[in-house]
């Protein structure tokens, strides 16, 4: 690992995106990140990429706890690889299959850094749920540079 951030959303996370109320079946703690049709985008992290700088064949690594009360999650993890804060590079992973309804599910995926990308660059990675009934909830979401 080059690089790691956290939120387990027990402590104000830098920057402070997302909703992020007490609830009483977090994953660990007391507070999750809380997306649904009223709140539709996560916590985000946003990582510089001046960690790859000596470093080839590099990956963004993202683990999180997700819990869905629905048995089909329509969710989706979004690393959107960036240059001068515009989207270059859109990588998705969409949740369907992954989850069980109403428990807490451990979320791993990877995503090769683009060959195009430099370390100028950043990675914005968060959560997405497109407007419907669905609640999903978030806890302990970190996001990796790996080599």
């Amino acid at each position: 690992t080059i690089h790691k951030v956290c939120c387990d959303f027990e402590h104000v996370c830098q920057p402070e995106t997302g909703f992020q109320p007490e609830v009483s079946n977090a994953f660990s703690g007391s507070k999750v990140c809380l997306i649904n049709s009223e709140h539709p985008f996560s916590f985000s992290h946003l990582l510089p990429l001046t960690f790859i700088e000596n470093h080839r064949n590099t990956s963004v690594y993202i683990t999180a706890q997700v819990n869905s009360y629905h048995y089909s999650t329509d969710a989706t993890l979004v690393a959107d690889f960036r240059h001068k804060g515009k989207s270059i590079s859109y990588k998705p992973a969409y949740l369907r299959g992954q989850t069980i309804k109403g428990e807490w599910n451990t979320i791993n995926f990877g995503f090769a850094v683009p060959k195009n990308i430099t370390a100028s660059d950043s990675v914005l990675v968060y959560f997405y749920i497109p407007k419907a009934e669905e609640v999903l909830l978030i806890d302990d979401f970190c996001v990796s540079i790996k080599k």
